[in-house]
């Protein structure tokens, strides 16, 4: 594995989470509403 491969395997994972940022967000944000909700 040459220097090259770390920067290609975090690129892929940046293009990664760029297709999955919306529904990534949504889940978090839902998450974070409910745990916020179960703390009142």
């Amino acid at each position: 594995a040459g220097p090259a491969l770390p920067g290609r395997i975090v690129a892929g994972m940046a293009q990664f989470a760029d297709r999955e940022r919306l529904q990534s967000i949504g889940e978090l944000r839902d998450t974070a509403c409910a745990n916020w909700y179960k703390r009142l």
